[in-house]
């Protein structure tokens, strides 16, 4: 069995397409938005909303994935912008030296661990705002229709 088969098994989940789907969305939105302030920023703001749509989407109760989940899924998914992030201050270090490279490396990996708990609470709370609000009556949905 290979690594690969519980990545693509938890990214093809049938549950979690849609939040799959922002979560993927969301690299090239933050990528964009924040383009012009690399490496020493970037906007979480493609996130939030994802989180709240993810959120809006998920907010019908009787789907057996809530919110939260969504929230996470999009999170987690989303933290992968920052490897952008970590290969501009890589290049950057490099134009130095090695040893600024290195440094950078290492830093990077920190970096990556912070943005995805950060992300992953912004988007889950997102999440939990569209949750609410898709349970207010002009945005409740009606019982998801099965074949």
């Amino acid at each position: 069995m290979s690594v690969l088969t519980p990545v693509s098994q938890w990214l093809l989940d049938k549950d979690l397409r849609v939040a799959t789907a922002l979560g993927f969305l969301t690299i090239p939105l933050t990528v964009a938005v924040s383009w012009n302030t690399l490496p020493s920023e970037y906007s979480a703001t493609p996130v939030l909303v994802a989180g709240v749509l993810g959120g809006l989407y998920y907010s019908n109760q009787s789907r057996s994935t809530s919110s939260r989940q969504a929230g996470l899924r999009i999170g987690v998914i989303s933290a992968f912008d920052s490897v952008i992030l970590v290969g501009s201050a890589i290049a950057s270090g490099w134009e130095i030296s090695a040893f600024y490279a290195t440094l950078g490396a290492g830093f990077g990996v920190l970096w990556f661990v912070f943005s995805l708990a950060v992300l992953c609470l912004i988007s889950i709370f997102g999440a939990l705002v569209g949750g609410i609000v898709g349970r207010i009556p002009p945005f409740r949905r009606g019982e998801p229709q099965t074949v």
